[in-house]
């Protein structure tokens, strides 16, 4: 946070060209909005003169010639800094906060339009056709020279020298050059990286594209599970597609925003509750599961964090097709278990559509599916015994079964 008994220095390496003011007009300022742009000029024309008159100016300084509070100042010193537009570096002396900052030139063109983030936010901001206009404006409207023959001359046909009497010219450093630099996106990939190895992907490719993919999942808000599959499908004969991954991260924005979501923040209605019996730990936890919606649910399982997005678009599909809240939870739950805590969508549809058809209502319904599903499977293993002779489940498997769902539901 800045205070006003701050002081401060601007400095660049070397002066806006005119390209850059007019990449800085069309591009940036639309994103900068008006108190971070002009924060940015002011600074670039203070930092002209303080590599003459190199003097810590107080912070009030920039907030009575821009009419800025702090707050809106130091705002408007993070957009710019989220931009890449400014580098803030602080210390104290004496007592008192003593700011640099060095401001940054922006990107090229081509490097700006090639940046998924940078953009996808201006069209996002101006919209499409104010979008076009801006791209055709910076499209370069020289002479087509396919049916030229370029006669240019060469450094040797205009100049000999004599090194001879020369000697060799030292290589110096140090020289001021331009800097620029694209916003810095921190998504994690870990999550990402580690589902990618499920579906054997080539992970050269991947690597090579990193900076892309992370774009596009940053300006599309995906989570990591479907980005993984969205990845893997935007890989074809070993070469990586950037505009089908777009194509594809358009349509999951459009179709699985969180605004679409609506069943899955229902509960159990009353009428499908399981009928109370003992109170013990199980019918404690059918309890649970029709009391909470399958939001809270994956919320709880999250530890209390957002569940990813594409959890609770499985969650909503299964409750589409027709399963009540505390159903889809004992579903999740079950699946959960299974798969080592992860939602394999196909897999849930596929368990959800079963239960449709068997008209499962209540949490206990859905308990005692799954304790008959691992009976059957428990009787294939095990049974040597007659086809048409009754066979008796053990108090043994009635017991694993109920640890096992015990375990999966956590607060019981």
């Amino acid at each position: 946070m800045l205070y006003a008994t701050d002081v401060y220095l601007s400095e660049r390496s070397l002066p806006l060209s005119s390209n850059d003011c007019d990449i800085l007009t069309y591009l940036y300022a639309p994103l900068l909005k008006t108190q971070a742009y002009s924060l940015y000029m002011y600074l670039n024309v203070e930092s002209m003169r303080m590599r003459h008159f190199h003097q810590p100016c107080a912070i009030s300084r920039l907030t009575m010639a821009l009419n800025l509070d702090l707050e809106e100042l130091d705002q408007a010193r993070k957009t710019l800094e989220g931009l890449s537009l400014l580098k803030s570096y602080y210390k104290e002396s004496e007592g008192q906060g003593v700011y640099v900052f060095h401001l940054m030139t922006p990107l090229s063109v081509n490097a700006f339009f090639r940046n998924q983030i940078l953009a996808g936010l201006l069209q996002k901001t101006i919209g499409v056709e104010e979008y076009t206009k801006t791209k055709n404006y910076f499209r370069s409207g020289l002479e087509k020279l396919t049916e030229y023959e370029e006669v240019t001359s060469c450094f040797e046909d205009v100049f000999t020298i004599d090194l001879s009497q020369n000697k060799p010219l030292k290589h110096e450093s140090g020289y001021q050059e331009e800097e620029s630099e694209r916003p810095i996106i921190n998504y994690d990939l870990t999550l990402f990286y580690e589902t990618l190895k499920d579906y054997q992907v080539p992970m050269k490719i991947v690597n090579r594209n990193e900076d892309t993919i992370k774009q596009i999942a940053t300006l599309y808000a995906i989570d990591q599970l479907s980005l993984a599959l969205m990845v893997k499908d935007a890989i074809v004969e070993g070469k990586f597609n950037r505009k089908a991954l777009v194509e594809q991260a358009k349509r999951y924005y459009s179709a699985d925003s969180a605004s679409s979501l609506k069943e899955v923040y229902h509960t159990q209605p009353i009428q499908h509750a399981s009928p109370q019996t003992d109170d013990d730990n199980l019918n404690k936890h059918f309890r649970y599961l029709e009391t909470i919606s399958p939001y809270q649910l994956l919320k709880n399982k999250q530890g209390g964090k957002e569940p990813a997005l594409h959890d609770l678009n499985i969650a909503e599909s299964l409750m589409a097709m027709g399963l009540t809240p505390a159903v889809t939870n004992m579903l999740i739950e079950y699946v959960l278990g299974r798969s080592n805590g992860r939602l394999d969508k196909n897999y849930c549809e596929t368990i959800g559509a079963s239960w449709v058809r068997k008209g499962l209502k209540t949490a206990r319904d859905a308990y005692q599916e799954v304790h008959n599903t691992k009976t059957q499977k428990t009787i294939k293993k095990t049974t040597k015994k007659k086809e048409n002779k009754p066979v008796e489940v053990s108090a043994q498997d009635q017991e694993e079964l109920r640890r096992l769902m015990e375990g999966l539901g956590g607060d019981l």
